[in-house]
């Protein structure tokens, strides 16, 4: 017998719907082993560990590792034109993802999470940009009830600030519900809505995923900010094509640059990802591509504008290392 795992998305949040990360939770059934199945057997009251969930125990035959439960990258973007402004823009990007408490009550699941985010950039535009380190600390709590066979009904709440460590206006809140639906063997689909409160700023996002395995080999997922082509070469390596809309927002306190303001930076980046595994469960990861459709806002917490420019698009490389179950 398979069961679920839960899943850790490593996409980034606030402006960037909550609804990828359910999705990646709900739609993902796991290959453990039989073993480590049959010790959930037993346990109908409370337990710590793996979640035990019921949604799409089939697995579908995949010969693709699950999403990760825990992960370390980081993100080199290299320099690259403003659009208008006579300057250019790099950054580097370290994120941390974790699960801290995965808690099974029988048919209802939770799992809290903490994710961290460190950004520095570096610009050659001195003007209204932060002078320090921006920081980002993330609080999800996932829960999933699969009571009812071939669904899974489930939702997030996600508190979370954003900003450099002088910020004392960087909170906001996140929060997500949906269901699951396994169609066929392979095919698993994904709806529901996002409501995001921060920045002085309400968002509201209906959204739809779906997972599609049309050979134990390959996946086609479309999760939300999160879609790809993933193929398994054998049971130590893995390449896939893959596409993540990001877009950070934090609070800049007042410095020698500027006001009290909030910094947002959009980019879709594609790539080709190349996984290995370096030792059971651990494995190691690049991603080399490009970042497109790129723009840098900065408004002070007023709504006044004080920059909004396009960035030209430019090349990126993101590695790190990913705890699969």
């Amino acid at each position: 017998m398979n069961v679920n795992r839960f899943a850790l998305p490593l996409s980034r949040f606030h402006a960037v719907p909550l609804l990828a990360f359910v999705a990646l939770v709900m739609l993902h059934p796991s290959r453990v082993s039989a073993e480590s199945a049959v010790a959930h057997e037993g346990h109908s009251h409370i337990r710590f560990g793996a979640l035990d969930i019921d949604f799409g125990r089939d697995a579908s035959g995949s010969e693709l590792p699950g999403y990760p439960v825990a992960s370390v990258s980081y993100i080199h973007q290299f320099e690259s034109d403003f659009d208008s402004l006579p300057g250019k823009v790099s950054s580097h990007d370290v994120s941390l993802w974790a699960p801290v408490a995965p808690v099974d009550f029988g048919s209802f699941h939770i799992l809290a999470m903490l994710g961290y985010r460190f950004t520095d950039f570096d610009t050659s535009v001195t003007s209204a940009l932060p002078t320090e380190s921006l920081h980002a600390i993330r609080l999800p709590v996932v829960f999933f009830d699969d009571r009812v066979e071939g669904w899974l009904l489930g939702g997030m709440v996600m508190p979370a600030v954003a900003g450099d460590l002088s910020s004392d206006d960087g909170f906001y809140l996140s929060a997500a519900l949906g269901a699951g639906r396994q169609i066929r063997e392979n095919l698993r689909v994904f709806g529901g809505v996002y409501y995001g409160t921060g920045f002085g700023e309400d968002t509201i996002i209906p959204g739809i995923a779906l997972t599609w395995r049309p050979h134990p080999r390959w996946e086609v997922y479309l999760l939300g900010p999160i879609s790809g082509i993933a193929c398994s070469i054998n049971d130590a390596w893995t390449v896939s094509l893959t596409a993540r809309y990001d877009s950070p927002t934090w609070n800049v306190e007042a410095d020698s640059n500027g006001p009290d303001r909030d910094l947002e930076v959009t980019a879709l980046r594609v790539g080709l990802k190349l996984e290995g595994r370096l030792h059971e469960h651990l494995w190691g990861f690049i991603t080399v591509g490009a970042s497109l459709a790129r723009e840098m806002e900065i408004e002070t917490t007023s709504d006044r504008s004080i920059l909004d420019d396009d960035i030209e698009a430019g090349p990126f490389v993101r590695t790190g290392l990913h705890l699969h179950f």
